[in-house]
């Protein structure tokens, strides 16, 4: 009888929840569950630091920090006259200062000759404009069109027109010139002070080490050298090298 009574117990604990979830794989995981976002291949290129290489950012995208309300403009013209194409930057560049050379503060590109203005921060201080057609496409080079704003610019609290840029074909600009200062002598140029390369100067009047004495090297045989003093009367001819002594 008690056997009896169980056994209904014991069949209904068997039977499944009908409520439970079944595994359904795409079912979402929750927090801590596999397969999200953060669960990519081993070695995968995932976001942020293990995603694909920065890339650097491209000329004349270089942009002054101006907060709102805290930036002064500045204003002008570029023109070029020449044939050579490509884009057209404007750099403003700190001045190289206690024997630094320039820097890139900021970059901007137009389209075209013509007008244009910027945004610098105020009381910047000093600043060196320069202009250049990009003709290769990478960056400021020898052979650009260019032009700078003669001196510095001294940037305060107000506006500034009038930085008017006509580039030419043979600028000069000055400590803004591309590659100035980062350049040894050509090959095989001679010191400046022209004494040969490695070579010791002479103290006193001295020759150098290794040099012959003045008028020439002296006979191998010890005769005295053509130009030489005769010898005195009756002194005895100097012996020729290898020869007996004589009798007494």
């Amino acid at each position: 009888m008690r056997l009896l009574l169980l056994l209904p117990l014991m069949i209904f604990a068997g039977c499944p929840d009908p409520s439970a979830p079944a595994d359904d794989p795409t079912a979402d995981p929750g927090m801590g569950g596999g397969g999200g976002a953060g669960g990519g291949e081993p070695g995968g290129a995932g976001g942020g630091a293990g995603g694909a290489p920065m890339t650097p950012p491209a000329i004349g995208s270089a942009k002054f920090d101006v907060k709102p309300g805290e930036g002064v403009k500045l204003s002008g013209t570029i023109s070029y006259s020449g044939s050579k194409t490509g884009p057209i930057h404007i750099d403003f560049l700190s001045p190289g200062e206690n024997g630094s050379f320039p820097g890139l503060l900021a970059s901007m590109t137009i389209e075209k000759a013509g007008p244009w203005e910027t945004e610098a921060p105020k009381g910047l201080g000093k600043v060196g404009v320069v202009g250049y057609v990009d003709v290769a496409g990478d960056g400021p080079n020898d052979g650009d069109p260019a032009a700078r704003i003669s001196g510095l610019v001294e940037v305060g609290s107000d506006a500034i027109a009038g930085l008017d840029l006509a580039l030419s074909d043979t600028p000069d600009l000055g400590e803004f010139t591309p590659g100035k200062g980062d350049k040894g002598p050509p090959p095989g140029s001679p010191p400046a002070d022209g004494a040969a390369a490695g070579a010791a100067p002479a103290t006193d009047g001295a020759a150098p080490a290794g040099a012959p004495p003045a008028g020439g090297t002296p006979p191998a045989d010890g005769t005295a050298p053509a130009g030489s003093a005769p010898p005195a009367a009756g002194a005895a001819p100097a012996a020729a090298a290898g020869a007996p002594a004589p009798a007494k």
